[in-house]
């Protein structure tokens, strides 16, 4: 199953409190993979607090590679996490 969002993809997907996912944009009413939503919903979720941990950003990996194929959605939401860690909006958390 594939969804359509009515609005771009990509960093729009994901926003923080500061909203500084604003670096990129993809085609708007772009279909969605089933694989991006899920791993969009694990990023929103891992990174709820500011925060994430080593596991949590290993799931996040491991799911994005799950189906065997990292497609250009995946590719911008990965983008855009590991930019919001190099740019310290999300701090590992030691356990």
């Amino acid at each position: 199953m594939e969804y359509s969002l009515t609005r771009p993809v990509g960093v729009d997907c994901l926003t923080d409190k500061k909203n500084t996912m604003n670096k990129h944009k993809l085609v708007e009413n772009m279909k969605v993979s089933t694989s991006a939503v899920k791993l969009r919903e694990a990023i929103d979720k891992a990174i709820e607090d500011g925060f994430i941990t080593r596991e949590e950003y290993d799931r996040i990996i491991t799911l994005a590679s799950e189906d065997g194929e990292i497609d250009a959605q995946e590719q911008v939401l990965l983008k855009e996490f590991h930019q919001m860690i190099n740019d310290k909006d999300i701090k590992f958390r030691k356990v």
